[in-house]
């Protein structure tokens, strides 16, 4: 199995931690980690230290590097006489180039499955199923940003929509195939990287819509799960899994419990941690709002609330 992430120094020790649980899941795996430039030797260093050399650091730039993907962004907002001052999530759009150039260069022979690098596995998930890979469903959210997106750049969704942006995602050659071939009708791909094209493909759909990439219009995630759909899958899994409130990162116990009764992973966003370890009090509270209804009650409770603030 080849699993992968894209990943900054400051996460890197997640990653670690994961592959010791897939090592229990599964056995013996291929990872690989793409980083920045000027982090390669770092994480070379921290991963021959812990006595991981099997985890293969890819630099960037390898796929296209960060410097070209703003000039490409510069270009098009330039010919659209565009300006746009607020560059934040800039970073949040190059990464989803990155995975998606990742999956094109490596599924050519063997599926590949992505994990983002904040995310620890609780327990064994099923990733495909025979020839096909499986569709993960979000049982949290739907951004319709990011089906308008779809919409655009694949020419339709399957209905009833659903979100697959759930922190992983597998796909296999013959998957990763059909979705470049539909994305080569959207875009011609020229004599030009795969990393450029992507780059091109993601920008000129979200600035031409939105007319900046000031928030989260797009995703790779729905992207490859709508592609999927088209194809005809239909194998379709929800996964519970940790994220509101995970305030800090859990002890093997809790990781273990949360296992037991569901959960199949657990993610430690950076904006939502305040402390560097979850007691167990945390961990309850964390538990039960991220039971799926809860989570919706209370995120719709929140949305009441503010707009009638406003």
């Amino acid at each position: 199995m080849h699993f992968f992430s894209v990943c900054t120094f400051k996460k890197a020790r997640y990653i670690p931690i994961n592959c010791r649980e897939l090592n229990k899941l599964y056995g013996s795996h291929n990872y690989s980690v793409i980083v920045p430039t000027n982090e390669v030797e770092q994480f070379n260093l921290l991963y021959n230290q812990l006595n991981l050399e099997y985890i293969n650091v890819i630099d960037e730039s390898d796929y296209i590097s960060l410097k070209e993907f703003k000039s490409i962004y510069q270009s098009l907002i330039d010919s659209m006489n565009i300006i746009d001052t607020n560059q934040r999530l800039i970073g949040w759009y190059y990464q989803q180039v990155l995975k998606l150039s990742h999956v094109f260069y490596t599924s050519q022979s063997e599926g590949v499955i992505m994990i983002d690098a904040d995310t620890i596995l609780l327990r064994k998930i099923s990733f495909f199923e025979k020839s096909n890979s499986i569709v993960f469903k979000a049982l949290y959210e739907n951004n319709l940003f990011y089906k308008l997106s779809c919409i655009e750049i694949l020419g339709s969704v399957v209905e009833p929509w659903f979100s697959s942006t759930v922190q992983i995602f597998s796909i296999t050659p013959d998957e990763s195939f059909f979705l470049q071939d539909s994305l080569n009708n959207f875009l011609n791909k020229k004599n030009e990287s795969i990393g450029s094209w992507l780059s091109k493909i993601i920008l000129t759909n979200t600035i031409n819509k939105n007319q900046s990439i000031n928030r989260p219009y797009i995703s790779e995630q729905d992207l490859i799960g709508t592609s999927k759909l088209q194809q005809g899958a239909k194998k379709i899994k929800s996964l519970p899994f940790l994220r509101s409130g995970v305030i800090g990162e859990m002890n093997d116990w809790q990781m273990k419990f949360a296992s037991l009764i569901g959960y199949s992973y657990v993610t430690y966003e950076e904006w939502i941690l305040k402390k560097a370890k979850m007691n167990n009090i945390d961990f309850v509270i964390a538990i039960i709002i991220n039971i799926p209804f809860i989570h919706k009650l209370l995120k719709k409770t929140r949305k009441l609330l503010f707009n009638k603030n406003l």
